[in-house]
């Protein structure tokens, strides 16, 4: 079954990662933003 995700979830990688939030999605392509030490990044 796949899942569906939506702007707000949090996720992580399967190969592990720090969670992130989805922020935007377009185009089959997810953009998400995580914190690290107080210092919001981006990719």
């Amino acid at each position: 079954m796949e899942k569906i995700i939506k702007v707000g979830d949090v996720v992580r990688l399967k190969s592990g990662s720090p969670q992130m939030t989805v922020i935007a999605i377009s185009n089959n392509y997810a953009t998400v933003s995580w914190f690290d030490e107080n210092a919001p990044r981006e990719t």
